[in-house]
């Protein structure tokens, strides 16, 4: 059985030894803190492979909390939030911020012994596949590596997408006999909402793996842009206003159409609005625009998302959109993720003969932009004798 090294930031006592005696008698080793200033010196100093965070700390709240030690590297391990049932609203923010799951106090060591295993192992797994990731560069044979990375990707995909989707439908049908308002609704809705999360994560790591073993084939059709735009929008609503951020939608309704597979399209917007509202403070705002563009001799419909957010450093910008391109981005970290999505996005794009970029720089927020060719422009390639895009 695996075990590691647990570090407790919690400014109630009584929780933190309650907490603590399972975690010491199944052989981990715990450090406790009782402020968010011991805490932060707590992470900068011990390497931690759990953090159990309240949600209110003498000097801070869990949300300001993580959001500076995520920022400054001093704590890569998951989150589990410490909350009570009266702390949905509370839990959500911090989940936000960069929380990775949350215990429900007082609870059974049983139950938190369970959770300290489960964030362990994913992880521990994590970190190997990181390392492996790193590794490519440096060692001769790559292409078994590649291999290898692929089986790994396809294989922790498939399995773990089964279990997610049974427990989406449990909880599903759970909400839907909860008659009542107040917090063991909140609570579902959460652990719902979540679900959809993991299960959004499996399907880009198959996508990544399919890309790998075989390009993206597309099923082309017409499409307004406004029409994709708006469906992404509308997928990103709740998120958003879960944050307070005000969307705005600018894309005229007469633009040309586009060309190509207008889910994929949607899932690239909806992908790019999601990292957006994840990356913007509280009360901040979101845009989408689509706008008549020439992208080397074709015509494109070029749309582009922008926030308010932090912006991206200058030295990250080059590998946003690898592979785990997150994967070192500690001052972005704080909402979590594989890096999976923007080389999503790049490869949908890509096979739409398309291009996406971002013009970034801290403080000032992104913009992540991308072309999709119009209906009219690839009619004429195929008439010239060239391949649609």
């Amino acid at each position: 059985m695996e075990r590691g090294t647990a570090c407790i930031v919690d400014g109630d006592a009584p929780r933190v030894a309650a907490l603590s005696a399972p975690l010491r008698e199944a052989g981990w080793l715990v450090r406790t803190a009782g402020t968010a200033a011991a805490g932060g010196s707590l992470l900068r100093e011990v390497p931690c492979d759990l953090l159990l965070l309240g949600l209110t700390l003498p000097d801070a709240d869990a949300r300001m909390f993580l959001q500076a030690v995520r920022r400054e590297g001093a704590a890569g391990a998951p989150a589990l939030l410490l909350a009570t049932r009266e702390q949905v609203v509370e839990v959500a923010a911090a989940l936000e911020a960069g929380g990775d799951d949350f215990l429900l106090t007082p609870c059974a060591p049983a139950e938190l012994l369970a959770r300290a295993r489960a964030h362990l192992t994913v992880s521990r797994r994590t970190q190997e596949l990181t390392a492996r990731v790193r590794a490519w560069g440096q060692v001769a044979n790559l292409a078994a590596l590649d291999a290898l990375k692929d089986d790994l990707l396809a294989t922790l995909g498939h399995e773990l997408r089964t279990p997610l989707t049974a427990i989406k439908g449990a909880l599903a049908l759970v909400l839907e006999e909860e008659t009542g308002e107040g917090p063991r609704r909140e609570f579902l809705e959460l652990a719902l909402q979540n679900t959809d999360r993991l299960i959004r994560t499996i399907g880009d790591l198959l996508d990544c793996s399919a890309i790998r073993a075989g390009g993206m084939l597309l099923t082309r059709e017409s499409f307004a842009p406004l029409q994709a735009a708006a469906a992404a929008t509308a997928a990103v609503r709740g998120h958003a206003a879960a944050k307070e951020i005000a969307l705005a939608l600018g894309v005229p309704a007469d633009l040309p159409l586009c060309f190509g597979e207008r889910g994929r399209v949607i899932q690239v917007l909806t992908n790019l609005l999601d990292n957006a509202v994840k990356f913007t403070p509280t009360g901040g705002r979101v845009g989408v625009r689509a706008a008549n563009r020439d992208g080397e001799g074709l015509a494109v419909v070029q749309f582009s998302v922008t926030d308010s957010g932090p912006g991206v450093p200058p030295e990250v910008l080059p590998r946003l959109f690898a592979p785990f391109g997150q994967a070192d981005m500690s001052s972005r970290r704080p909402a979590g993720g594989l890096g999976l999505g923007l080389m999503l996005c790049r490869a949908i794009v890509e096979a739409h003969g398309g291009q996406i970029w971002v013009e970034s720089s801290p403080g000032a927020g992104s913009t992540f932009a991308f072309t999709i060719p119009q209906v009219a422009a690839a009619a004429a390639a195929e008439s010239r004798g060239q391949a649609r895009p």
